[in-house]
């Protein structure tokens, strides 16, 4: 059964767990889906960079067994190690997510086999089949506009502008925005 006691959040600049809290705004994160106007991985799931609404920071992969990291975002440079995708359904709409370029390599909140606690660093493992190794991005609430005045999406997740030279030139035109997301996870 799903355990959505606790959510990825943003403390001291590490991408940690913390009980559930929707005023917790660090708890907020963007997922940008551009990249999947042009990319999958190899299963053909698209992949999306993960951004922290305060920080505007994405998730970075840094490697088998070592935490994840936050790196500053720009849309317009993306490297793989900051595209994520989602396996399929593994049980009510909870899914791993892992790296765009190694999909053996998965969120994990409970790296070293101990137990779920506020503070667990997340960091990238190999699949061992355990649940906390599933997650679920879901909506803080039913209808963005519910959950009163945001920031402009472009303003925290900029669109790249004609002159620019990157891979996701004008992607953000028609792009899905899932403003208020947060990631939940099973125990």
């Amino acid at each position: 059964m799903a355990d959505e006691r606790f959510s990825l959040t943003v403390r001291d600049g590490a991408v940690c767990l913390a009980p559930t809290n929707a005023d917790d705004k660090y708890q907020h994160w963007i997922q940008d889906t551009r990249p999947g106007n042009w990319i999958r991985d190899m299963e053909g799931y698209p992949p999306f960079a993960l951004v922290n609404r305060v920080t505007g920071d994405a998730i970075s992969s840094n490697g088998d067994g070592h935490a994840v990291e936050l790196v500053l975002y720009n849309p317009c440079y993306l490297d793989a190690s900051m595209l994520w995708t989602t396996s399929r359904d593994m049980a009510h709409g909870f899914r791993c997510i892992h790296s765009l370029d190694n999909i053996s390599m998965n969120f994990d909140a409970v790296p070293d086999g101990g137990r779920l606690c506020d503070g667990n660093r997340v960091s990238l493992s190999h699949w061992r089949q355990n649940d906390y190794m599933l997650w679920k991005i879901a909506p803080w609430c039913p209808m963005a506009n519910d959950c009163g005045p945001q920031k402009n999406l472009e303003e925290l997740v900029p669109r790249c502008s004609e002159v620019d030279d990157g891979p996701y030139m004008g992607a953000a035109d028609g792009a899905e925005w899932l403003p208020l997301d947060m990631l939940k996870l099973t125990s």
